[in-house]
């Protein structure tokens, strides 16, 4: 899930702001008000049906550099850092790498979307120049994510759950990214080991004649 923006101990949450903000104007389901100055000064977060969304200000120069991108779109990979990664090959095409390596930045996990071993080492790269490139990914890592760093902002985007709930008198069904659930099927009884007991006799063995595999 893309993180809350500030929701590091202490920091800007849902709670703080809705107690917090001296509303102007709230109406049904939204509204706009005042609050105090604080950390961080610019922060949203958004949910778009199956699309959740964070953003909110960080240092221009942490651990992970400048400006940074990391996308995963089923099979497709995009990266770009500057300065590069660690470990990022300078060059490369149809995965074939050469020139070593210029990085100096640690990849960026801040949002716990990715995992540096499965972008970095396991994506078959088509191109990687310098600082950026693209390539096929194993589809282990979701349908999409993505993260990105450009000076003093920082944001996430990944997928989760569509759910609608359809409420019916005396019931409820939940349907997920728009798939119908198949409605409850009852057991069907299995009447094999009746049938068995009703051919054998009374000292249990099979009688004669009879098929029992039937």
């Amino acid at each position: 899930m893309a993180p809350l923006p500030g929701s590091e101990p202490g920091a800007l949450n849902k709670a703080k702001i809705m107690n917090e903000t001296a509303w102007m104007v709230y109406c049904c389901c939204e509204g706009w008000g005042c609050g105090p100055f604080a950390d961080p000064l610019i922060a949203s977060e958004v949910k778009e049906l199956c699309l959740r969304s964070s953003t909110s200000t960080t240092d221009i120069s942490a651990e992970d550099g400048l400006c940074n991108y990391t996308e995963v779109c089923l099979c497709f990979t995009s990266h770009c850092s500057l300065p590069p990664v660690k470990g990022a090959p300078m060059f490369a095409c149809c995965n074939q790498k050469c020139c070593g390596s210029c990085g100096s930045v640690a990849f960026n996990t801040t949002g716990g979307l990715f995992e540096e071993s499965q972008v970095m080492e396991e994506t078959f790269w088509v191109t990687y120049c310098l600082c950026e490139g693209g390539g096929i990914n194993k589809m282990d890592q979701g349908f999409f994510a993505m993260q990105f760093k450009e000076l003093c902002c920082r944001g996430y985007t990944n997928i989760e759950p569509l759910v609608i709930y359809l409420l019916q008198p005396g019931e409820h069904h939940v349907l997920h990214l728009g798939g119908v659930p198949d409605a409850p099927r009852e057991a069907e009884p299995d009447n094999r080991l009746l049938h068995l007991a009703h051919e054998q006799g009374q000292d249990g063995q099979p009688r004669a004649g009879r098929d029992v595999s039937d």
